[in-house]
């Protein structure tokens, strides 16, 4: 197997020194960011559409939902979906996150 064919299939993961769990994998076609926790992984999104600021805002809003029991997956496509970013120019609090988290869940289950 030549160099190039070997540096094709390789595949890199660098954790976050800031954010734990926080981590980007890089394979040959795409880097993606990915929140690691003991209990599950959570896909983020392409390194190109989710800067490093949003995805450490991400994973800090996950670590919290864990704390409070919340559904991770739930929770984080309302992130990704619904909420603005730091690099929006937001300053949404954590109670807004909730808030609107509730409201989601409501307006999809039909509450």
């Amino acid at each position: 197997m030549s160099e190039d064919e070997r540096l094709a299939r390789t595949v890199v993961e660098l954790g976050d020194d800031k954010s734990k769990g926080l981590t980007i994998r890089i394979t040959p076609h795409k880097p993606i960011w990915y929140i690691r926790r003991k209990e599950k992984t959570l896909r983020l999104r392409d390194v190109r559409e989710l800067s490093l600021e949003d995805a450490r805002y991400v994973a800090e809003q996950i670590a919290l939902g864990a704390k409070r029991n919340r559904d991770l997956n739930d929770l984080l496509h309302v992130l990704l979906e619904y909420i603005p970013l730091p690099s929006d120019g937001s300053a949404f609090r954590d109670r807004d996150v909730e808030a609107k988290l509730d409201h989601v869940l409501a307006c999809r289950d039909g509450a």
